[in-house]
């Protein structure tokens, strides 16, 4: 009779272990899941979405990472893209600059 006792505890033991480890499983695919929507969206220029829903969990310092990410990423294209203009106006400049005196002559 103990040993129907042992066996079905094991059996309930091994069961909870069982459905736990599932849930994790789960949570592991369902965050990877959202990290790589939020890395598709990136990729894209758009908004990654409202950090509200993930406070104070393992996403919640990963979004604000991203965010961070995100926000570092757009400004260093912005000034790419204004230093870029700048070169423009300056070989205009230049070009201007040499013609002027040859039309003179």
């Amino acid at each position: 009779m103990v040993a129907i006792g042992i066996i079905a505890g094991c059996g309930i033991v091994i069961s909870y272990l069982l459905v736990r480890l599932y849930r994790q499983k789960k949570e592991i695919y369902d965050f990877t899941e959202e990290l790589q929507r939020c890395l598709t969206l990136m990729k894209a220029g758009e908004d990654i979405g409202n950090e509200a829903e993930f406070k104070d969990s393992l996403w919640d310092k990963i979004y604000q990472d991203l965010q961070e990410l995100m926000d570092v990423w757009n400004r260093k294209n912005r000034q790419s893209h204004k230093e870029k203009e700048q070169i423009k106006e300056l070989i205009s400049d230049i070009s201007h600059q040499g013609r002027t005196p040859m039309a003179n002559i």
